[in-house]
C-alpha cells in the first residue's frame, strides 16, 4: 500500500513526465522554433521517456514493484541522457535551471518513491530478531 511520501514521489515522476512530453508538443506546434531548442532526436527521447513514465505511475501506486522499478529507471535515464547534457553543452541560463530543478525533483523523487521499490517484507525482516 503506498504511503502519503511514495504518492508524492509518483506525483513528481507523472509531472516531470507530462514536463517531458510537453517539450515535444511545444516542438510539433512550432512553439520552440529558437536556435536553443533541443534536436529532434532529443524531443523524441523526451517524449518516449515521459510515455514510460506515465503508463507505469497507475501500476505503481498499486503497489506493483516491476513498474515502480520501470517508472524510477524511465526517471534516472531522462536526468542521466537528456537532461544533464543540457547543463554541459553550452546551454541558456533558463534551460539550466529547468535542468537544475528537473534534476532535484527526480532525485527527491526517487527518495520518496523508495518504499515502492522494496520488497513488502523487507522491514518486516530487517527487524526480525533471531531466536
Amino acid at each position: 500500500m503506498p504511503t502519503s511520501r511514495s504518492t508524492t514521489g509518483v506525483a513528481i515522476f507523472a509531472l516531470l513526465a507530462l514536463v517531458d512530453i510537453s517539450w515535444a508538443i511545444q516542438a510539433w506546434l512550432g512553439l520552440l522554433d529558437s536556435p536553443d531548442a533541443p534536436p529532434a532526436a532529443v524531443l523524441a527521447l523526451f517524449a518516449l521517456v515521459g510515455a514510460v513514465t506515465l503508463a507505469t505511475v497507475q501500476p505503481a501506486l498499486r503497489g506493483h514493484r516491476t513498474a515502480a522499478w520501470i517508472m524510477a529507471g524511465s526517471r534516472v535515464v531522462s536526468v542521466l541522457l537528456v537532461d544533464l547534457p543540457g547543463i554541459f553543452l553550452d546551454a541558456p541560463g533558463w534551460v539550466v535551471a529547468v535542468v537544475s530543478v528537473a534534476v532535484l525533483l527526480t532525485v527527491l523523487g526517487l527518495w520518496w518513491t523508495a518504499p515502492l521499490l522494496g520488497r513488502a517484507d523487507a522491514a518486516r525482516d530487517a527487524t526480525r530478531t533471531v531466536q
